[in-house]
């Protein structure tokens, strides 16, 4: 069984955008184009009344990662000065990158109530509401941004994203073919555009998406995992493998490349090298179920005895459970294949039950197996993963 995590990998891209405006300072025909924060600082020591040299420094630690040091400014500048858009626009992006998306929608309603025709402000907000699980609301908001903007192909990829996971996937193919038309040397629509692609199983125009954005942008290592994903599907684990490899070697912080290259190890039968990436996503991201369950399945499952360890996998599927509040069909069948490893049948029986219900509402292409495995530790046995 392959994770259901990994054939879900999307671009983590889009996730902040800067505005194009700056409001507060652009009242000052006098200021720098790119000052530095050196410089600003000297500028708010002369005048600390200075709201737009507030903005204007709290933009640049937003866009080196200072977050608190961003919102410091950011809320002195609106305490100097509450009609300051800038300001609240930078701490609406802070906010975002914070993932505190309420707080987030509450700074840019205040950016659009002062200057209601920024189409950032909209993009932003959606990408807040989207945070937020409020879909709809956020196609709006990106709609009316098209609507101010419409050659921005940023926000029509953020639009299309939100109708893919609408399963509206005509709407989606849509703004990736339009984003593509306004920026055909961009990167983002080719990758997105293959996210759909390969999620309908139309694997080789998939890789054709994922090779012309390669191309485009060489060093993004998640289109790498996307496109080792697609060859994975084929079957072509050397070739997943390789992609898997370059998305580490650019960025050995990508959980993904790490959960994926796990899958690729499973599927080959080289269990402690599956385990041990395992271990590192969920090192690198804690708040993830993946790395937990796929652990799990393979304590739980594997074919070689040398590797299947019930207790480990307990704890594991468990603690992936607790993640995904026991919503996730992969995580409640690797806790249901650990009860069983244990001879807990009963319990096994239980949480694959669950397991099938939410495959069978989401028409899952497994499900005839997840029920092959209920009818299995109803008889009283635990379930072995034949790969290899």
């Amino acid at each position: 069984m392959l994770s259901h995590f990994a054939t879900k990998c999307h671009v983590g891209l889009l996730a902040l955008l800067l505005f194009a405006g700056s409001w507060c300072s652009a009242q000052d025909k006098t200021a720098e184009p790119d000052p530095t924060l050196e410089k600003l600082s000297a500028a708010i020591k002369r005048d600390p009344a200075d709201s737009a040299a507030y903005a204007r420094r709290a933009n640049l630690w937003h866009t080196k990662g200072e977050l608190e040091k961003a919102l410091l400014d950011c809320t002195e500048a609106i305490r100097l000065d509450a009609k300051c858009a800038e300001a609240y626009g930078i701490r609406g992006l802070v906010w975002n990158a914070k993932e505190e998306f309420a707080k987030a929608v509450h700074d840019f309603d205040a950016v659009l109530r002062l200057a209601p025709k920024d189409s950032g402000a909209y993009t932003n907000r959606g990408i807040a509401r989207k945070g937020l699980g409020e879909v709809d609301q956020a196609i709006e908001d990106y709609t009316e941004a098209i609507r101010l903007n419409p050659k921005d192909p940023t926000t029509l990829i953020l639009r299309g994203q939100a109708w893919e996971s609408k399963k509206k996937s005509d709407k989606a193919m849509r703004d990736f073919d339009e984003a593509i038309r306004i920026a055909p040397k961009e990167s983002l629509g080719y990758a997105n555009r293959g996210i759909v692609m390969q999620d309908h199983g139309k694997i080789d125009k998939a890789l054709d998406d994922f090779n012309i954005a390669i191309r485009l942008d060489p060093r993004d290592a998640t289109t790498y995992v996307l496109r080792g994903i697609a060859w994975n599907s084929k079957g072509d684990t050397e070739k997943a493998l390789t992609d898997y490899n370059k998305a580490i070697q650019i960025d050995p912080a990508n959980d993904e490349a790490f959960i994926n290259r796990a899958l690729a190890w499973q599927a080959k039968g080289e269990w402690e090298k599956a385990l041990k990436d395992c271990a590192t996503a969920t090192r690198l991201d804690p708040k993830s179920p993946a790395g937990l369950q796929l652990q799990s399945w393979i304590w739980a499952t594997c074919s070689n005895s040398k590797f299947r360890d019930g207790k480990k996998a307990l704890v594991a599927a468990t603690r992936a459970s607790e993640l995904s509040d026991g919503k996730d069909a992969a995580v409640i069948e690797a806790l249901a294949a650990a009860h069983a490893e244990l001879g807990r049948f009963d319990d096994a029986a239980k949480s694959q039950k669950k397991a099938v219900e939410i495959m069978a509402s989401e028409k899952d292409e497994d499900l005839a197996e997840a029920e092959a495995r209920l009818k299995l530790y109803e008889s009283r046995k635990p379930f072995r993963d034949e790969k290899k």
